[in-house]
């Protein structure tokens, strides 16, 4: 499995669905990559992919306040699904790479 590429994100919060978009990449070996929203554009961190378990972290601002998202979860072929930890508790995830 790879978590390279672009990829639409959905939260489901009790905010609503919140939808982010994010591309990852290698560089030098070691994966880097943003996630976006209507608000901005951040840096990922701890982007970590062991067989189809996956982890990433984000700073992002939302419509509700700055947060820390953790995303952990699976990656299967084009899609990827799990929760997201935020201060809000931890929340539905799910995503589909863009190709």
């Amino acid at each position: 499995m790879s978590l390279v590429g672009h990829w639409q994100l959905e939260i489901k919060t009790p905010f609503g669905i919140q939808r982010l978009r994010m591309e990852i990449r290698e560089a030098g070996g070691i994966m880097v990559g943003t996630l976006s929203n209507q608000l901005g554009t951040y840096e990922l961190a701890n982007i970590q992919l062991h067989a189809d378990a996956m982890l990433l972290q984000a700073g992002v601002r939302m419509p509700f306040g700055e947060m820390r998202l953790e995303f952990q979860g699976v990656v299967r072929n084009h899609k990827m699904w799990g929760k997201c930890k935020t201060p809000f508790g931890r929340h539905d995830f799910m995503g589909e790479r863009q190709v």
